[in-house]
């Protein structure tokens, strides 16, 4: 009886400071939503009909081409947290950059772990000053990867990005209301770092703790003839444009392969031209 009673009691104990921490998280993250620029998801009805847009167009079209493994690429905890890392000790960081290029693990025994996605559609990430230039000269494959990150080096990149626009891009365009898909995914290293900082509070809080960031290909779509409730104005000037860009809604997931509240259908990229 005085066993039940205890572990009744741990119970009891547990459950309060799981709620506890829920509340500070949940305090922490109405702080940090005030910061500007405005940590903000984009609203459910919009997310959902950029990614139903995706996958009843333009997803279609690349599996068909076989140009596609998949509608999402995972960032892993060990990979964003080298990012973190990255950006700490590299104040000169003023944009990650996300770019679509079509993949080739034949150009360097290095790139074998990505073989997966040959002949296909990938994004490779690179830190970028704020006159446009690469910093570190290399480019980094972090998403979906097995066995660590692959570090490339910029005459490779080139490869794998004009063959994007050459194999893949043609495909995309048609979709696009300006007929030219972009090149590329600008991430401003501010609102990364406000994430990081919405993430940090999660795990300061809460027992189940972030495992990996899950990049969803989304399709722009035009938000003037959607009800959105808050900010409708910013998304109508933000995406009226680029109707038909491709993009990517990210999720911030748990351990337990759960979405994290308020960390959830965010569009972490500033659209950029076509170049």
């Amino acid at each position: 009886m005085k066993k039940i009673k205890l572990l009744l009691n741990v119970i009891i104990l547990l459950l309060l400071t799981s709620c506890n921490g829920n509340q500070k998280f949940l305090k922490e993250l109405q702080e940090i939503t005030q910061l500007k620029p405005q940590y903000d998801p984009v609203p459910p009805d919009v997310a959902a009909k950029m990614e139903s847009s995706f996958k009843g167009k333009t997803f279609l079209e690349l599996d068909k081409q076989k140009l596609l493994n998949g509608d999402e690429f995972i960032l892993e905890k060990k990979e964003w947290l080298e990012i973190c890392n990255f950006l700490q000790s590299n104040n000169k960081v003023s944009v990650i950059r996300l770019y679509f290029v079509q993949f080739d693990s034949n150009l360097n025994s290095k790139y074998a772990s990505l073989k997966p996605y040959d002949g296909k559609l990938y994004i490779l990430l690179g830190y970028f000053d704020g006159t446009g230039k690469l910093i570190n000269d290399k480019y980094y494959g972090m998403m979906s990867v097995n066995s660590g990150t692959v570090e490339m080096i910029p005459d490779d990149f080139l490869i794998m990005h004009e063959n994007y626009k050459k194999n893949i891009k043609p495909h995309i365009n048609q979709y696009c209301i300006t007929k030219n898909n972009t090149e590329y995914l600008s991430i401003d290293v501010v609102d990364f770092g406000i994430q990081q900082g919405v993430i940090k509070a999660h795990d300061k809080y809460e027992n189940v703790k972030f495992k990996n960031l899950k990049f969803k290909l989304s399709e722009v779509v035009d938000p003037s003839s959607i009800v959105i409730t808050k900010s409708k104005n910013y998304y109508v000037t933000k995406y009226n444009n680029e109707i038909g860009q491709l993009t990517t809604l990210t999720d911030a997931i748990d351990t337990d392969d759960k979405i994290i509240s308020g960390l959830d259908n965010y569009d972490l990229n500033s659209l950029s031209p076509p170049n």
